[in-house]
Order: C-alpha cells, then structure tokens, then sequence
C-alpha cells in the first residue's frame, strides 16, 4: 500500500492554463471543468523541485498550453489547497455533497 503524503492547507497548486482558457485576459469556467470520463483536474505544485521541469515537459507535448514558443512560456492559476478544499457546490439554492480532495500523485 503506497503512503499518501498529506499536502498542507497552506500550500499553493497551479493549473497550466490552456491558450483557449483565456479569452481577452478573461479566465474561462472551462479552465476547471471536468471532462467527460474525468474524476481529477490536474495540478502542478510549485514547491516539488521538479517544477518547472515537469511543465516544460508537459508543455513540449501539449503546445496549445504555450502562449510563446521562444523563450517557451505558459500562463497558470494559482490555487491555495485549503480553499479548494472548502469548495461549496450550490445548484440553485440547494448545496450539492461534493467532496474535493488534494492528494500527490506517485510520479510527475
């Protein structure tokens, strides 16, 4: 069984934003929309050493991630893992039961 390693309420997660995701410097509600077949968005964390080397090797393959190929640059969200911890769904007026869960992925 693998040790889940606890990601603390204070840490900051960043999602590599799609050149389709910003309209006119707007953030689209797309950026963070699950696709069909998805139970995850996926993040980056910046603290991880590997940082930037993982997003320049996730961007080489994804170029649609790109806003500039020389030097290679990409835009991002900054998330604080508590808060989207304590994400409220409402529908309407009723609050939907959504648990949102932060945890490490193994590798990458």
């Amino acid at each position: 069984m693998n040790d889940v390693q606890e990601i603390s309420d204070n840490e900051k997660v960043v999602r590599i934003l799609h050149r389709d995701w910003v309209v006119e410097g707007q953030l689209q509600i797309n950026a963070f929309s699950l696709r069909p077949n998805e139970t995850y968005i996926s993040v980056n964390r910046p603290s991880v050493e590997t940082f930037m080397a993982d997003v320049s090797d996730f961007t080489s393959k994804h170029t649609d991630f790109l806003i500039s190929d020389q030097p290679p640059s990409f835009r991002q969200a900054s998330l604080i893992v508590g808060k989207v911890r304590s994400i409220d769904v409402k529908l309407g007026q009723e609050v939907a039961e959504v648990t949102v869960e932060v945890e490490p992925r193994d590798i990458n």
